[in-house]
């Protein structure tokens, strides 16, 4: 089977494109996302889809913009929209206190979200292929990564799709090769600074030429597998506690369950039920480790008297006898607004107590000030900030706005009333472009294809009924920030 179909194939066992979607592609020019780029032109009367592509210029290599001219040209020669950003990966790795590599992909994903917004394509195609999989699963491992490490990179997540992931490097340079297609080289991938290269460069090889010749697709395959166990045992752990009739949708800011049960379940479910408790009180899992897991379930599986632990973040595990109650020490019952807060905040529900959560609204009222307020809506932490612009230094901001894809900025002063986080609602639309037209919510959360039975449950900020952010997925152009600003409203859902 040549490459073409061989993607071909997988596109389609892994459903990941539809007739009418608009895929963006991000193409760097490398031999991967160019392979990735050809491979898509060559698929779009087939598979009936309409494709764009985004190059990043990071602003690190004096090449970059050798890189950035190639795509254009090859876009068009292909007759494919081409859009060119730039970001100066150094100055925010050193403003955000994060490494150049982290800063990049933070900037990459942060800048495809937005174009796919202001083009409205639905799916973001990049260039993973079975190396980068196999390189994950190593780093991983030496790690100490659970299962949801060594399952490495999936072929589809949200609104990202890998039509490469079971392809091979050298297939793919075989690819362009046939074709006598260039492609651009990244000289820093052929450094050993990172860890990743190391095991590029060294390992893999030697596991190949020495262990075995199909290391890579064995080691893609064991990944894909511990993927489908993962997926199963957190099915389990959500199906005990839908047992044991705990929602997971509607359970409060601390979560807690009774230990008699649990303490009979086999560990490794034992495991994925405090994971799931723990993700219904923190988005951030980077610093909660194995230990932090096997530590809380000695805890629950000790029988005398009461013990608590403290976790990252700010959690609290704390076991009562035979119950577990996990907690945040900044819960909005706990910690109120911070002394002589020129930031208020005040919660009200719909007089139908007997609805479910999609009647529960949170209100900000919020007066000038530049202190925060911290607060939780349905299982996401929400941080707010008010900034106010000081006599001609709007300009200083205008080139500061945040490329982190769950922070943003909006112009305060634009905002009509009290801003709402709550679920969507009848009438709701966004503005989705600078010249004011409008979209209505269920038309935008329709061309994204976000399931129908999510959509009651994406988190929304209102402005009555014009929606400001779809969380996770886009913000209107209505309230953006221009050199009218004077205040900006600051929000990071953490």
């Amino acid at each position: 089977m040549n490459l073409r179909d061989k993607v071909l194939e997988y596109i389609r066992k892994e459903n990941m494109i539809e007739a009418g979607d608009h895929i963006l592609a991000g193409v760097s020019g490398g031999a991967d996302s160019v392979c990735l780029f050809i491979l898509l032109h060559s698929l779009m009367n087939e598979l009936h889809f309409k494709l764009s592509v985004l190059h990043v210029n990071h602003g690190i290599r004096l090449e970059a913009s050798e890189d950035a001219e190639y795509v254009r040209l090859l876009c068009k020669r292909f007759r494919v929209p081409c859009y060119i950003e730039e970001v100066d990966i150094p100055g925010m790795a050193k403003e955000l206190s994060m490494g150049e590599e982290e800063a990049g992909r933070y900037a990459r994903y942060d800048l495809f979200y937005k174009k796919m917004d202001e083009i409205g394509a639905c799916k973001l195609a990049v260039a993973h292929n079975m190396n980068d999989q196999a390189e994950t699963f190593i780093m991983n491992l030496a790690r100490g990564s659970g299962l949801r490490g060594l399952s490495g990179i999936r072929s589809v997540r949200d609104r990202i799709i890998r039509p490469l992931l079971m392809t091979s490097r050298d297939d793919i340079e075989a690819y362009l090769s046939q074709n006598n297609i260039s492609f651009k080289t990244d000289a820093t991938n052929l450094e050993d600074e990172h860890t990743r290269n190391r095991i590029r460069h060294h390992i893999l090889p030697y596991m190949i030429q020495e262990i075995n010749k199909e290391t890579l697709s064995h080691i893609s395959s064991a990944a894909a597998e511990l993927s489908y166990a993962q997926e199963y045992m957190e099915m389990q752990a959500r199906k005990w506690l839908d047992d044991k009739g705990t929602n997971l949708e509607s359970m409060s800011k601390e979560p807690s369950i009774d230990l008699v049960d649990y303490r009979d379940r086999p560990y490794i479910i034992r495991k994925y039920i405090i994971m799931e408790l723990l993700n219904l009180v923190t988005a951030q899992r980077k610093d909660i480790t194995q230990a932090h897991i096997e530590a809380i379930d000695r805890m629950c599986m000790n029988k005398n008297g009461s013990e608590e632990l403290h976790l990252p973040y700010g959690l609290r595990a704390l076991r009562q006898y035979d119950e577990l109650i996990i907690s945040k020490s900044d819960s909005k019952d706990k910690a109120p607004a911070a002394k002589n807060s020129n930031i208020t905040k005040s919660a009200i529900n719909n007089d139908d107590t007997e609805k479910s959560d999609a009647s529960f609204e949170y209100v900000l009222e919020l007066k000038e000030g530049t202190d925060t307020l911290s607060f939780s809506y349905n299982g996401t932490d929400f941080r707010v900030r008010m900034i106010e612009i000081p006599d001609g230094k709007i300009e200083d901001f205008l080139t500061k706005v945040p490329r982190i894809p769950y922070t943003k900025w909006f112009d305060y002063d634009k905002i009509l009333s009290c801003p709402i986080f709550r679920f969507r609602k009848s009438g709701d639309n966004i503005v989705v472009d600078r010249k004011g037209h409008k979209k209505s919510l269920k038309k935008f959360m329709t061309d994204v294809k976000i399931p129908e039975k999510t959509r009651d449950s994406v988190i929304l900020m209102a402005d009555g009924d014009s929606i400001m952010w779809v969380v996770g997925y886009r913000t209107s152009c209505a309230y953006e920030i221009s050199e009218s600003t004077r205040h900006i409203l600051e929000i990071d859902a953490l």
